[in-house]
This record gives structure tokens, C-alpha cells and sequence, in this order.
């Protein structure tokens, strides 16, 4: 029984080579390995997160030209770098006092 299971196995295994073609066939396989990549997944579009991302992308538009007047006024470096620093810390802040996220 055993000596007939290998056969068959073997056949199986040479159709099987056979029928796929060599990695060495596909320009991609040879660049890399045979792996596939990944499928992408698409990011999840929920009404709250588009609303989020909208709010994110005004505030950080508002704080960066507010640093660019900033960086043209200010004339030292240290106050240019204590404004930015100022900036990135009162970020959590800023979006709870202006966007309100807790009562909504």
C-alpha cells in the first residue's frame, strides 16, 4: 500500500511541476522571490473618520501658515523653535476646544 500511495504521490508531483511554470519564467519571480505581495487594503471611509480627517487637515493648514507668520516675525531661532514646539504640544488641545469632539 505504502509503495503505491508514493507512486501515485509522485505522479501527482510531476503533473503538478509540469503544469505550473518555472519561477524562473516570470520576470517578477526573478526579480524577487516567488511570494505574491500582499492584497492593499482599501482604508474604511466612515462618515466620522472622513469628518475627522477633514478637521485634522484644516487645523494642521491653520497652525502652518500661523507658524509661517510666526517664522517671518520672530528673529531668533530659539523663539522659531519654542513656537513649533508650542505648536506640536497644544495640538490635543487646540482640537478639543475648537472641534469638540466628546459632545458630539
Amino acid at each position: 500500500m505504502s509503495k503505491e500511495r508514493q507512486r501515485r504521490r509522485a505522479a501527482r508531483e510531476a503533473a503538478a511541476a509540469k503544469a505550473s511554470p518555472s519561477p524562473s519564467a516570470t520576470p517578477r519571480a526573478r526579480g524577487r522571490g516567488t511570494a505574491p505581495k500582499p492584497a492593499r487594503r482599501s482604508r474604511r471611509t466612515s462618515p466620522l473618520a472622513a469628518e475627522r480627517r477633514t478637521q485634522n487637515l484644516l487645523l494642521a493648514a491653520g497652525l502652518l501658515m500661523g507658524n509661517v507668520l510666526l517664522w517671518t516675525q520672530i528673529q531668533g531661532w530659539v523663539g522659531r523653535i519654542v513656537a513649533l514646539v508650542l505648536t506640536i504640544a497644544l495640538w490635543p488641545v487646540i482640537v478639543t476646544v475648537v472641534f469638540d469632539r466628546k459632545s458630539s
